[in-house]
């Protein structure tokens, strides 16, 4: 050993020592407390669901082996679906610039065209992967059509070539890579190109109309070189005249173009140029009435055509050639009104069938199919009593793909897209699988509890905690304990099961729902409902444990065809204990047909309409009031364009109470030049009311105006759930800052671009606005700065973000507001004088406002804060990342007093940490982890009964839902606790106990004997 240490080089010390450092730091890290997820705990307490969408365009895959069909949706999606059970095989999330129109399949390749087909993309239709895309040479926006078209192949290379019309303009792109072979330009710029289609494998047909209708053109070019065949001159009217006859067009078979105007069917052969008429009313079986607008669309064989009057009837034109011309053989004639659909499609055998799908209403409401036969009289219907008509609404685009039966018979297979957004796979008389499309255009939510029935305890009808002493809530609550324990051990004696065990109908379920899903609340809160509220009028309940759709309803109906809904309100949260299941939201929308205002009111519990009510009026404001019913019911403020204002209940008790605070109510208005605020008053009773119920009316109190210049880009104010524990802020010498509390405050960014009244570069402004007065609590300006903006606010925080123009950043402001005391508040004990304190908007002073700034590494789409029972709890906010990601930002990490220089002892002592500029993103502080919700609009959040917990839902295209912990579970034991351990360990220690018990009884005895 002593030779070996003597050979040793120079520097091996420091080697040594330095491996001993390296060791000692691995060691360290191995055992610091490390916050990550498991594998195994995803979708433990989250769930994603992964959305599609409304079906705007689908094509079956040919080969019936694949089973598979590719849809293009509203929502920015493109999609492969599983025929036979819906499932989602592949999917791409296109930008939501990036809107789809045109879909074609051909082998394993699939094409699209975007930007209102200015882009032309190519995709594997086995694994969804783009192999290559191309934006259009035309500059600027094309007044004329867009289409493509495969064509065999052209260039030697065994891939077929893809034909692509946009504007006045066609090319012929290889397959394999989008390369151009040819390109075509149109010499009559009057004429608008609309369409391709081939006949041959050697043309191409390109057709087209003047957006007068007066003329028309269908030009047959090579694939192999773009040089014109034929039909380079434009067709006049046949007959001769100016009068315009070709207001829509298509071509069929190749070699015939089809024109419609108001009266006429028009056919032009393409080779000869001779042309033949047919009167529209001669066409159809029932003369259409009026002159309804007329359009023109083609079969899917290019055998045949619809003749579209809109709002009327559908008209199936068989197309053939008779000797030397065309001839129009009328085959069905169809009314076709709202929540009619057509599709058209080729069996195995090329024969060409229709689908007409409707809605029947009334008694027996099902959906109707009839499957039309394109070259003959031969008609099959099919009646789908499975598909339910009010959760769905009537059908608004389907999508065929018919096959052969063993008796030769043809077979219904079709994709339906609704009004509500659904999307159903039918097969002959059943609904083989639905996908809930609405959800992905949710644009509200919230939650309701699950209510917890006896024997077992709800903490949601204890006593107010404010006026209760804590020793009788102590009794409370022990009491609720023993009998929670005497119940559960009755339920076992009698052989029952245990509450959420079993699926039993529940007493107040009048649906059935609990049949299906677990509607038992547990103690925690941790089972909800979350409601969510679709532009499509869809409302949605769906099981925070599981993640499945509970229920789902339409709102729009047979009086109110057209709604557009607007906010979610949750009015009872809870029932009573004489009716538990006795909950209710309020949807605010309104009748577009009308612009009148409707309210309508739900069980969220099970889905049912309880009410409905259409006021005469616009509704310009609707807010929950402060006051509450006997039956737990938040009262609700709707005021219309005339100023009157009407409440929710509309009842006796409600007027009363409404008269009692009328002059301690108080509401704001956004305009476009900025706010106006309003105050109650009592008016003479309108016809109709009864005794004991007063009307009242708005009266203008202030107004806020802003610059012409300024737009309001985002508002804020505080949430009626929001919960303060503390009045002040401890500090590290013990002293207290008192917070700035103010539950008026309003929280209001607004943009000004550059260049705008005397700005010379862009700027956002951020007001704090007092909405009882109107004062205008404090402004902050950030020149160089542009939205979009986000901005939240909680107890006496305000945290925004924007884009900095001059450094190209996106940056995160907070403000923290606190309170000009003159009195000094020495200790925390003193401070709890403070927290029964009233505030009052018409006495407070300006607050004292402490801010600061920080730097994020990606942008911001929206932004929430957590909030939980009780308000002990630190606060997150919760940011929704432009990576359509969710992340928990620690509220310690842009506090505005952390010290910009070396910390104080007094800051050490209160946990201040020196500032940095930049906003470190811990991948753990993810709470979506590597998922995404595409599209990310919004996030909701609602406190558990629980302290440490809150639920989260953030929803776009997708919805994500995950319990959220700002400050860990440190109120209960975690899912994967072993409560088997546990309850062996007492029972040893017990068994331990008693043993040493009667061991050292007996070592005694024996002493004494000796």
């Amino acid at each position: 050993v002593g030779r070996a240490m003597a050979g040793r080089p120079p520097g091996g010390g420091a080697r040594g020592a330095c491996g001993a450092w390296l060791v000692g730091v691995v060691a360290l890290a191995l055992f610091l407390p490390v916050s990550s997820l498991f594998e195994d705990q995803v979708g433990v307490n989250d769930f994603l669901l992964q959305n599609v969408g409304t079906v705007k365009a689908a094509v079956f895959h040919p080969d019936t082996q694949k089973k598979r069909v590719f849809v293009v949706t509203d929502a920015s999606v493109f999609a492969a679906l599983d025929v036979k059970t819906g499932e989602t095989i592949w999917r791409q999330l296109l930008p939501s610039e990036e809107d789809v129109s045109v879909v074609r399949l051909f082998g394993n390749q699939l094409a699209t065209l975007s930007n209102k087909g200015g882009r032309l993309s190519v995709w594997d239709a086995k694994s969804g992967s783009l192999l290559w895309d191309r934006v259009s040479d035309v500059q600027g926006e094309s007044s004329g059509g867009h289409d493509v078209l495969f064509v065999p192949d052209q260039d030697g290379d065994s891939i077929d070539d893809i034909a692509y019309l946009y504007g006045n303009q066609v090319w012929m792109l290889a397959g394999d890579d989008g390369k151009k072979l040819w390109q075509w330009t149109a010499q009559d710029n009057d004429i608008a190109l609309s369409s391709l289609s081939a006949w041959s494998q050697d043309s191409v047909v390109v057709a087209g109309a003047s957006p007068s209708g007066s003329a028309a053109i269908a030009t047959t070019l090579s694939a192999n070189t773009g040089a014109v065949v034929s039909g380079a001159s434009p067709l006049s009217q046949p007959g001769g005249g100016e009068r315009a006859f070709c207001s829509s067009s298509v071509v069929v078979h190749g070699a015939c173009l089809a024109c419609v105007d108001d009266e006429k069917l028009s056919l032009f052969d393409l080779k000869s140029g001779s042309s033949a008429t047919f009167e529209i009313r001669q066409l159809s079986s029932s003369p259409p009435s009026g002159s309804p607008r007329v359009s023109l669309h083609q079969g899917r064989s290019d055998k045949s055509l619809v003749i579209l009057l809109e709002g009327e009837q559908a008209i199936i034109v068989q197309v053939t050639k008779q000797g030397g011309g065309w001839e129009a053989t009328p085959r069905h004639t169809l009314t076709f009104t709202s929540g009619h659909a057509l599709a058209a499609s080729t069996d195995k055998n090329g024969n060409e069938l229709w689908a007409h799908v409707r809605a029947v209403a009334g008694g027996d409401a099902h959906l109707a199919v009839d499957l039309l036969s394109a070259d003959s009289d031969k008609a099959t219907s099919f009646k789908i009593s499975a598909y339910v008509l009010k959760e769905n609404g009537a059908p608004s685009a389907a999508f065929l793909n018919p096959y052969v039966r063993k008796d030769g018979s043809n077979g219904l297979r079709a994709l339906v897209s609704t009004a509500s957004g659904a999307v159903c796979m039918l097969q002959q008389e059943f609904v083989v699988w639905e996908i809930q499309g609405g959800l992905a255009h949710t644009v509200a939510a919230s939650f309701v509890d699950l209510p917890v029935p006896p024997p077992a305890h709800n903490e949601m009808f204890d006593l107010d905690h404010s006026t209760t002493n804590p020793l009788v809530r102590f009794v409370t609550r022990c009491l609720a304990d023993a009998q929670d324990i005497f119940g559960i051990a009755l339920l076992l004696s009698k052989g029952q099961p245990a509450a959420g065990q079993g699926k039993q109908r529940l007493s107040w379920d009048t649906e059935g729902v609990s049949l299906q899903h677990d509607m038992i609340g547990d103690r925690f809160g941790f089972k909800k409902l979350a409601i969510l509220l679709s532009k499509t009028g869809m409302i949605y309940g769906v099981h925070t444990r599981t993640g499945a759709v509970v229920w789902q309803v339409f709102l729009s109906d047979s009086s109110t065809p057209s709604i557009e809904v607007q906010r979610l309100f949750v009015t009872r949260p809870v029932g009573t204990v004489e009716s538990i299941g006795n909950v209710e939201v309020l949807v605010v929308g309104k009748n577009v047909d009308t612009g009148a205002g409707v309210v309508w009111k739900i069980n969220p519990l099970m889905g049912v309409v309880t009410g409905k009510q259409e006021y005469g009026a616009a509704l310009v404001h609707a807010s929950l009031l402060p006051i509450m019913t006997e039956d737990h019911t938040k009262m609700m403020m709707l005021v219309d364009s005339h100023l009157n204002v009407h409440v929710i209940p509309d009842t006796k008790e409600g007027h009363s109470l409404l008269l009692a605070r009328q002059k301690s109510i108080s509401f704001y208005i956004a305009q476009a030049n900025g706010l106006q605020g309003y105050g109650l008053r009592a008016s003479p009773r309108r016809s109709g009311k009864q005794d004991g119920q007063q009307d009242f009316t708005a009266s203008e109190s202030w107004a806020v105006y802003l610059p012409e210049s300024e737009n309001i880009v985002a508002m804020h104010h505080h949430s009626s759930d929001e919960s303060v524990k503390a009045a002040g802020r401890v500090l590290g010498n013990r002293g207290v800052l008192l917070k700035y509390i103010n539950v008026n405050l309003l929280a209001m960014a607004t943009e000004t671009p550059a260049g705008a009244g005397r700005n010379k570069e862009p700027s956002v402004r951020i007001y704090l606005i007092d909405t009882v007065v109107g004062a205008i609590v404090h402004t902050a300006v950030h020149k160089d700065a542009a939205g979009p903006v986000s901005i939240v606010q909680a107890e006496n925080v305000v945290v925004y973000d924007l884009f900095n123009a001059r450094k190209q950043r996106t940056e995160l402001s907070v403000m923290e507001l606190f309170e000009n005391s003159k009195h000094e508040v020495r200790s925390a004990a003193q401070m709890m004088m403070f927290n029964e304190t009233k505030m009052s908007s018409l006495q407070m002073e300006k607050p004292w406002v402490m801010g600061q700034s920080y730097m994020l590494a990606t942008g911001v789409k929206t932004m929430a804060v957590t909030n939980t029972m009780h308000g002990i709890t630190t606060r997150n906010f919760l940011l929704g990342f432009a990576s359509d990601q969710i992340f928990s930002l620690d509220k310690r990490i842009v506090d505005p007093r952390r010290p910009t220089t070396k910390p104080t002892a007094d800051d050490v002592e209160e946990g201040l940490m020196p500032y940095s500029p930049i906003v470190p993103l811990n991948p753990t502080q993810v709470l979506s982890y590597n998922q995404t919700v595409h599209n990310l609009r919004g996030i909701s959040v609602s406190p558990a009964r629980i302290e440490s917990t809150c639920h989260m839902v953030a929803f776009g295209t997708d919805i994500f839902y995950s319990r959220v912990t700002p400050s860990k579970a440190y109120d209960c034991l975690g899912d994967d606790f072993n409560y088997i351990s546990l309850a062996l360990s007492v029972v040893g220690l017990a068994c331990l106990t008693q043993f040493a018990s009667w061991y050292l009884q007996r070592r005694e005895l024996s002493q004494a004997w000796k």
